[in-house]
């Protein structure tokens, strides 16, 4: 067992459910979501400074704040921020995908539920409907790349690659808690439970607990918290808080 002496501190850590999870139809500003290629089980990370994508656990599960996203849309354009790392995805005028660490903005369309949303850093421009730097995202298994848009157009309607791969669901985390890290922290710890104690027990001379209602003065209270855990395996983190004083006066008689 590892005893985390220092502790890594309290954060909001967020839950998913892959398997009862809704698809959003629309984004909301700071608002952390998990981004999911649509045809594949496949969801947007940061992997040090690398746009993957990788596969989550069956179940109710603690998500990895690599995988939560934190968009700022504004009309048809966003900028999309890790939550962890603070970095933003990015496509140069080349196609070429990377994390950045400044604001990047990325165009984005949601069309219908078959057929959800887009990230790409083209526009349409003119009345002739003429398209420059059109390079939309896609997962093709763990990699991200980009697709380009069909070239030019003149006077037709410019439409988008209709590989599959460049579409994404977008979801949203169904609970949020405060959590207890480890001391590198990132890792949570295995189990947290919160108890305040508002009366004490004490074993009097026949053996039987009974509540501590004095104490003479000069007189200690030794408090013994009993944990049991599994010795192979988890985590323990203990701490104990200072006493809340009583603001009433105490007198000794």
């Amino acid at each position: 067992v590892n005893v985390v002496t220092g502790g890594g501190g309290r954060k909001d850590v967020y839950k998913f459910n892959p398997n009862s999870a809704s698809a959003q139809s629309s984004i909301s500003d700071n608002t952390p979501y998990l981004i999911k290629s649509r045809d594949s089980d496949y969801y947007l990370y940061d992997n040090n400074g690398n746009l993957k994508a990788g596969t989550l656990v069956s179940g109710e599960q603690i998500v990895d704040s690599t995988y939560l996203w934190v968009f700022s849309p504004s009309s048809s354009q966003t900028t999309i921020k890790n939550l962890k790392t603070r970095k933003y995805i990015s496509i140069d005028n080349s196609g070429n995908v990377s994390m950045s660490p400044t604001p990047s903005s990325l165009y984005f369309s949601f069309t219908s539920e078959s057929n959800p949303f887009r990230f790409y850093n083209g526009y349409t421009s003119g009345f002739v409907n003429i398209t420059s730097n059109s390079y939309t995202l896609s997962v093709n298994k763990g990699d991200v790349n980009t697709i380009d848009y069909k070239t030019q157009g003149f006077l037709i309607s410019l439409t988008p690659s209709s590989d599959s791969s460049c579409y994404f669901n977008v979801y949203k985390p169904q609970t949020f808690e405060d959590r207890l890290f480890r001391e590198d922290g990132t890792t949570p710890a295995d189990v947290y439970f919160d108890k305040t104690i508002s009366s004490l027990n004490y074993i009097n001379k026949y053996g039987i607990p009974v509540p501590l209602e004095q104490i003479r003065r000069n007189q200690d209270v030794q408090i013994v918290v009993n944990i049991h855990y599994n010795p192979n395996s988890g985590v323990l983190y203990f701490e104990t808080t200072d006493w809340v004083k009583d603001n009433n006066e105490t007198t000794f008689d």
